[in-house]
């Protein structure tokens, strides 16, 4: 008689498959699974591109999760006092800390009580604690992070600041809260509360880097219009316009449209206030140009 088929060896290719597409059906009794780890984007969502050396400080929001425990919050805001509260921790300092030390000092304390070798990833959502202010004679005013600009051409680029521009950074000499205005600093002994810098956009422009300063928190930049050069007479636009570096005789009666087909290209006064004294005389047309100047280009005489 023939005996049927064992199914032993059978059983055994199925438990081997089946190890094979779930290996935690593989882990001992008992044993705590280590966090998992999911795509950092579909984890984190948008974020706020991150700055490494940024030192974190109140008002920064922050976005902090726990693999494997994404049940837990994960948006926190730092308080006045440098602190927040996070899960099974408690207050937890963050001021003067980078995101990366944050995200270390957070792995360190829930590994050494509460979470098996725990997988954290923290992010800056938003940044507010160090903060510069545009003011004046921008495209965009307001406040800006030093996560987006930390040097003057930075904040021009961003804050749309024209390269003839007259900027007054107002520097306050203590921690203060929101745009301190240069009218509102005294400059009399003891009682000045701030610094302020005068820098002209276009001496920037002109190659001197120096002037390129560096932003610290706080800083205000009240941004002042240049003086414009005036073209009037014979020119298709006449009216004011601001100098760009270097700017010559030529290039302005070029911004003003060019001159008319009664105007006469060779008989062109530039007027200018020196001393304070007003002189006119007749301009060559590569003559460099200044804030305030005013050129007259006149008909032709016959």
């Amino acid at each position: 008689m023939n005996r049927p088929p064992s199914l032993l060896p059978l059983m055994l290719c199925l438990a081997i498959a089946l190890l094979c597409v779930h290996p935690a059906l593989a882990q001992a009794p008992g044993e705590v699974p280590e966090a998992s780890s999911p795509s950092l984007p579909g984890a984190l969502g948008p974020t706020a591109p991150q700055d490494v050396d940024y030192q974190l400080g109140p008002g920064d929001v922050l976005r902090i999760v726990v693999y494997g425990n994404e049940n837990l919050p994960q948006t926190f805001v730092i308080q006045s006092d440098g602190s927040f509260l996070f899960p099974f921790i408690g207050s937890l300092k963050a001021e003067g800390l980078t995101a990366k030390e944050l995200e270390r000092k957070i792995t360190t304390l829930l590994g050494s009580r509460y979470i098996k070798n725990p997988q954290v990833v923290l992010l800056v959502q938003e940044y507010h604690s160090r903060q510069v202010y545009v003011l004046g004679e921008a495209s965009h005013t307001g406040a800006f992070s030093l996560n987006q600009a930390r040097t003057l051409l930075d904040i021009a680029a961003i804050a749309g600041i024209s390269n003839s521009a007259e900027i007054q950074i107002v520097r306050p000499l203590s921690k203060t809260q929101g745009p301190t205005l240069p009218t509102e600093v005294s400059d009399q002994g003891d009682t000045r509360r701030a610094d302020i810098i005068r820098v002209s956009m276009r001496d920037i422009q002109a190659g001197d880097l120096s002037k390129n300063i560096t932003l610290q928190p706080n800083d205000t930049l009240f941004v002042v219009a240049a003086m414009k050069v005036f073209v009037s007479g014979e020119v298709r636009n006449p009216g004011g316009y601001a100098p760009p570096v270097a700017a010559t005789v030529e290039k302005l009666v070029l911004l003003a449209g060019g001159v008319t087909n009664r105007g006469a290209e060779g008989r062109v006064d530039l007027e200018r206030v020196v001393d304070g004294k007003k002189k006119r005389w007749r301009a060559k047309p590569d003559e460099t140009v200044e804030p305030g100047d005013r050129i007259i280009v006149h008909s032709k005489l016959f």
